[in-house]
């Protein structure tokens, strides 16, 4: 009787812990669906109707290149 009961009780917890364990992002924060006027949070843009981040713009991030 108690190996069915346990047996019972890891079915139920893995059938209730197989939804999707990532929750869905919010509204207008990265990966998650834009605002009804297409925008997104600040330092996101719309893409698809998904909010990504903005590509850099003049990014003067230097390489590591070096000679001697």
């Amino acid at each position: 009787m108690k190996k069915t009961i346990i047996i019972l009780f890891a079915f139920f917890l893995i059938v209730s812990c197989g939804d999707d364990p990532v929750a869905e992002a919010e509204t207008g924060t990265l990966g998650g669906n834009c605002y009804p006027n297409k925008t997104c949070d600040d330092g996101l843009e719309c893409s698809e109707g998904l909010c990504i981040k903005t590509a850099d713009q003049g990014d003067t991030q230097e390489s590591d290149d070096t000679t001697d």
